[in-house]
């Protein structure tokens, strides 16, 4: 069964399971998260509140006498010292919004008044349906 996604191509991801543990459980233990990608998501990582270490190559750059990492990256990382589980659900990145100031008029149906001559609309941003979706996701990874 496809999900739903309102003729929007990326606007869908496929369904899994939901994780175990969620990284609102363990926000207080986690003490950095390492980002696993090419891009900078300031947005996706503003709001961890957590010190980021950008990495390019898990397997030589994770470290190595830790217990438990987490890290941000599209994919589960490829290191096999660790067991590595999902804690929050994938995010497509490229569902971006936009504010956008808006002067109403009367041809909208509305009777005008002062106080509702302009809106404040969050509207997405106009993707290429020929790009696939852009996951991100939160792992943790246990020592073996």
């Amino acid at each position: 069964m496809l999900p739903q996604n309102d003729g929007d191509p990326d606007a869908a991801l496929p369904p899994e399971p939901p994780p175990t543990v969620t990284f609102h459980q363990l926000r207080r233990e986690i003490p950095r998260v390492y980002l696993h990608s090419m891009d900078f998501y300031q947005v996706e990582t503003f709001y961890l509140h957590k010190p980021i270490v950008n990495i390019s190559n898990p397997v030589q750059e994770l470290p190595t006498d830790e217990a438990t990492l987490y890290v941000l990256s599209p994919r589960s990382p490829a290191v096999p010292t660790h067991n590595w589980e999902p804690i929050s659900p994938a995010v497509n990145t490229r569902l971006r919004y936009r504010l956008q100031l808006r002067f109403r008029s009367d041809a909208e149906g509305m009777p005008l008044r002062r106080h509702c001559l302009l809106s404040l609309e969050r509207v997405p941003i106009p993707r290429n349906p020929d790009v696939p979706p852009a996951r991100l996701q939160l792992f943790r990874g246990s020592r073996r």
